[in-house]
């Protein structure tokens, strides 16, 4: 009883906070007042407009266009129908955020006679100049997922389709080491559409990219009979990153860790490098893994991707291709 009180407690909050009473609510009319905030919103990985109400996040609903959304007015029935239609990111145009102070009263927003649709069903919504901007914390009732983190004061909205940002790509298979050869503690992996190179301890380890709609993950697994025996230079340089291990005996705050993760360790998509990495660590049998997640970058297809790097240290030596038959 209690959590359905709360329930209902929560929903009429929400109501109250974008509504005038019935007697003063006019078209046009102020409804209240919006603010300044430093927390960036991201749709599927990518920054989208959005502004701060009480506290709550409202996300551009014209700008939805851009993320794989059908966004239809209809000016007879004052309605605006927002409907997934695909899942690509197609150039959407760059948020530009105050650089007042977080909290402070940027501007007005309007009572509006206008009912905006989520998939067929009505969302809270408001005005401002003329623009709608939709709740986002009540997209988790379209199945989306709705996370937020605190540590890098971003709030991450992913779709509940996002089967063209699942998949997998191998990006090298770690070589049988002879006995004598040792890492040195660097490596260089690249992948493009034409093919996988390396360099420096690029073969030590099998190295794989997945997405699972929200992160990239970059799995490493060094076996018994390749570098797992041969690869300390690599272990010395990445245990001291490591913010969890999967046998609890590691337990660190990530974001005490990007600033130092950052030095000796790059990523980038498509040309864009990540400023939050992090790093995990479990082993098996016969094998030790580290799982490299990254947040922050803009969310791709597969398709969409071009090239992907990972580097760690200064690697030597010439680059040599890697195996890419999967």
């Amino acid at each position: 009883m209690r959590s359905y009180l709360s329930f209902l407690l929560a929903a009429f909050l929400l109501m109250t906070a974008f509504v005038l009473p019935v007697s003063a609510a006019h078209p046009g009319d102020i409804a209240g007042k919006y603010y300044s905030t430093d927390i960036v919103t991201t749709l599927n990985g990518t920054e989208i407009d959005a502004i701060n109400i009480g506290g709550q996040t409202l996300i551009s609903a014209e700008d939805m266009r851009y993320f794989g959304y059908s966004v239809i007015w209809n000016g007879e029935e004052r309605t605006l129908r927002i409907t997934q239609t695909t899942a690509q990111i197609k150039n959407p145009p760059a948020v530009v955020r105050s650089q007042k102070p977080s909290g402070t009263v940027i501007g007005n927003y309007y009572v509006t006679d206008i009912v905006t649709y989520l998939e067929g069903t009505p969302i809270t919504a408001c005005n401002i100049g003329g623009r709608t901007y939709i709740h986002a914390e009540a997209m988790r009732s379209w199945g989306y997922t709705v996370n937020w983190r605190g540590d890098a004061r971003r709030l991450e909205i992913t779709s509940p389709i996002p089967a063209d940002y699942v998949y997998r790509i191998p990006m090298s298979l770690g070589a049988e080491k002879l006995e004598g050869d040792a890492a040195v503690g660097a490596f260089s992996v690249r992948y493009t559409k034409d093919g996988i190179t390396g360099m420096g301890d690029a073969d030590f380890f099998d190295l794989a990219m997945q997405s699972d709609g929200g992160v990239y993950t970059f799995s490493m697994a060094f076996y018994q009979y390749a570098g797992l025996f041969y690869s300390g230079a690599l272990f010395a340089q990445l245990d001291p990153l490591v913010s969890q291990s999967y046998d609890g005996s590691v337990v660190r705050d990530p974001a005490t860790l990007y600033d130092e993760i950052g030095e000796v360790l790059t990523v980038t998509v498509n040309g864009h490098r990540a400023e939050e990495i992090v790093i995990r660590t479990g082993a098996g049998n016969g094998h030790l893994d580290y799982d490299i997640e990254v947040h922050g970058l803009p969310h791709l297809t597969e398709q969409q991707l071009s090239e992907v790097t990972l580097t760690l240290g200064t690697p030597e030596g010439e680059p040599y291709p890697l195996n890419t038959e999967y």
